[in-house]
């Protein structure tokens, strides 16, 4: 008489994965008990290998029920659910794969406009990969209308900078997008110290930055009037650092 052929590792291993470890005639699980693997129609009876015939069953269970078949179908209905079940949620995980994948590549997608845009601007240069992730990021954290926007207004006031090569431009144009975009986020008043502050690094050559910036956020405490302080270096009622200092320590 030929040996029957025992069951894979493979399959058992699904069989416990599918019943979670649990011996589906008492409840016992690994690894309090030993598990095995059942069928549900016996074999003696014609029952097959398949999946749908095998159960998880602790050694006491699977000893004491012999080749008696369960007499009702509580268990292959249960198995039938959480096959039913695992179906499910296999489609739902795949469908929420493919929404990711389409979601990834309309971001990139986006981004990729405001990179074109950007380098539109420029005859001999583009952003370098590093460049293109800083964009990427921007557009990921504040939106593509509000990046093509800075992106825009940094180009346009960069006509300003004489002197300057094509390259040199080009890095103060991007530090212009990355430093707009970080200020935008900032409370009111800090955006209106670093507006000061810039004026006053191109307007005086003695100016010192961190200094300067401490002395106007103690003048905002003390209820100064940011907006008329940027109007008098504005209109050049300001004429030197040290007349600043003096007046913002008044």
């Amino acid at each position: 008489m030929a040996q029957r052929k025992s069951l894979t590792k493979t399959l058992r291993f699904e069989v416990f994965k599918r019943d979670s470890f649990t011996c589906q005639y008492c409840g016992a699980k690994a690894p309090d008990v030993i598990l095995e693997v059942d069928h549900i129609n016996p074999v003696s009876n014609g029952g097959d290998d398949s999946i749908m015939n095998l159960i998880t069953s602790c050694f006491n269970c699977n000893r004491g029920k012999s080749d008696k078949q369960i007499s009702d179908n509580s268990i292959i209905t249960k198995q039938r659910k959480q096959i039913e079940d695992l179906n499910l949620r296999r489609l739902q995980l795949e469908m929420l794969l493919e929404w990711k994948t389409l979601n990834v590549d309309f971001e990139n997608e986006i981004s990729q406009k405001a990179i074109n845009y950007f380098n539109q601007f420029w005859l001999n240069f583009s952003l370098s990969e590093s460049g293109e992730n800083d964009i990427r990021k921007l557009v990921k954290k504040y939106g593509i209308e509000k990046v093509i926007h800075t992106i825009e207004i940094s180009y346009n006031n960069s006509g300003n900078d004489y002197g300057y090569n094509e390259s040199e431009r080009f890095d103060r144009v991007l530090r212009k997008v990355l430093n707009l975009l970080f200020t935008s986020t900032l409370p009111e008043y800090e955006q209106k110290i670093r507006y000061i502050k810039g004026i006053c690094k191109n307007k005086f050559d003695d100016c010192k930055p961190s200094e300067l910036v401490n002395l106007l956020f103690n003048y905002y405490e003390r209820d100064g009037d940011l907006d008329m302080l940027t109007s008098f270096l504005k209109n050049n009622h300001i004429k030197t650092y040290s007349d600043l200092r003096e007046r913002l320590c008044v």
